[in-house]
């Protein structure tokens, strides 16, 4: 019966070639993990255990292989293609989304499988097909381990890191008439969790800003206007921030008469998730003197 299964199939897609499409042993899977059961003769159809109404993914054997392992990474663990609303079984993430298709290759009205049911196929966000996974379920195949209850997709992981910046301090000028400074900044994001169902994000600096000042005495500065010229004296630890050009490399340039004397400056970065960094002049300071 299973040879008179892909049999056919095969008829089928040599009669109109699809490069898209394969024919792969597996089983259809339930909401709640289990299996259906492999047909052995055209009367399972629509029989318990058999019936596909309640399917919401394929399990998909690797070629040539029978057996499916639940545990995810090995050479038996094949392919799950799910429902869009479906992320997981338990803690084996699936490995694309799709659309329950007919015979022929295409979509099932409402998306819901039935008994014309032969398989899934899985869309680009373009709405192109990439892939037709018809499946064979008559062959007896060997299943290790058990999937666990369907769960959404993952979430974004919430990312509650700082982003990191710096100076280039070989790329750094300073004169009465010029001043140049050069920095790098970087954010690391966050990595997903299967237990907790997200996935990773990768991080993005959004903005840097900058603060110059010149020291006065008494712990007072005086700080870079956004333009021109310096802001009355106020503490040093009260910066007045300027943004720069640039995010991960980023330039600062002023020109115009500085004053002799003691200088510092800071830089900090803000990340797309609004997460702002702490500067210090230990880790992203620098301190000079204009003569």
């Amino acid at each position: 019966m299973s040879n008179m299964v892909a049999q056919k199939l095969t008829n089928l897609l040599d009669a109109e070639p699809d490069l898209t499409s394969q024919i792969r042993l597996g089983r259809f899977v339930k909401a709640d993990g289990s299996l259906t059961n492999a047909y052995s003769a055209p009367a399972d159809h629509g029989t318990p255990g058999h019936f596909l109404g309640h399917a919401v993914a394929i399990w998909l054997a690797a070629p040539g292989s029978t057996t499916l392992n639940a545990q995810p990474g090995r050479p038996d663990s094949g392919t799950i293609v799910a429902l869009p609303r479906i992320g997981s079984f338990g803690l084996r993430r699936v490995n694309s989304n799709g659309d329950f298709m007919d015979f022929d290759g295409a979509d099932q009205p409402g998306g819901l499988p039935d008994i014309m049911t032969r398989g899934m196929l899985v869309k680009s966000r373009a709405g192109n097909v990439v892939r037709r996974y018809y499946v064979n379920v008559y062959p007896a195949l060997t299943v290790t381990g058990q999937l666990g209850a369907s769960r959404l997709p993952p979430a974004a992981c919430r990312d509650h890191l700082a982003p990191r910046s710096r100076f280039i301090h070989d790329e750094l000028e300073w004169s009465v008439g010029r001043l140049v400074l050069r920095g790098a900044a970087s954010d690391r994001g966050c990595l997903g969790s299967i237990v907790q169902n997200t996935h990773s994000v990768a991080g993005r600096v959004a903005h840097v800003y900058i603060a110059v000042a010149q020291k006065v005495g008494g712990g007072s500065c005086t700080f870079l206007r956004p333009h021109h010229g310096f802001t009355r004296a106020r503490g040093c630890g009260d910066p007045r921030w300027l943004r720069v050009r640039g995010t991960t490399r980023w330039l600062f340039k002023r020109h115009g008469q500085f004053v002799p004397g003691s200088y510092i400056a800071l830089v900090r970065a803000v990340d797309s998730a609004g997460n702002r960094e702490q500067p210090s002049m230990r880790t992203n300071g620098v301190s000079f003197q204009i003569r």
